[in-house]
């Protein structure tokens, strides 16, 4: 998959600029079609590379494989911010079973809304949402992430 994001990104939150590591899509079937209804960028400090050296030399693939590599992801004391963009909206029962895991936000065709949040048990489950390994709601994500890393740590 080819990725949207800009390669750098700085959040309002911050003034230091982070480079995107990884990046994919939820989808859904519907009807025997594959519908994409979000992509995601994921943009970490590059210092995180020093704090996940355990990995360092295993191949994408192992990394992966890993939960315990994503957990060390999760808790890296780095700068993580992770960008959802709306591709499809789905309504109803089309969206049900996403619903049943996750928070669904609102969203408006011709705006562009920006949630800050404060709240580190929710910030923790929005993370671990999207990047944690095989619980994570998009494995394109989590192979592109295994990619990016395995790159960063050569």
């Amino acid at each position: 998959m080819r990725s949207n994001s800009p390669s750098l990104f700085t959040p309002s939150a911050s003034s230091k600029t982070l480079g995107i590591i990884g990046h994919g899509i939820t989808d859904i079937e519907i009807h025997f079609l594959q519908i994409k209804f979000t992509a995601i960028g994921v943009y970490v400090d590059v210092d995180v590379a020093s704090h996940l050296q355990a990995w360092k030399g295993k191949t994408a693939a192992e990394l992966f494989a890993d939960d315990s590599f994503f957990d060390a992801l999760l808790q890296a004391p780095v700068e993580k911010f992770i960008r959802v963009v709306v591709i499809k909206e789905l309504k109803g029962s089309q969206y049900g079973l996403q619903l049943e895991n996750a928070m669904s936000f609102v969203t408006d065709e011709n705006k562009a809304y920006k949630i800050n949040v404060e709240n580190g048990d929710v910030s923790s489950m929005i993370k671990k949402w999207y990047l944690g390994g095989s619980s994570a709601v998009s494995s394109s994500t989590i192979a592109s992430l295994a990619e990016g890393i395995a790159a960063l740590l050569k």
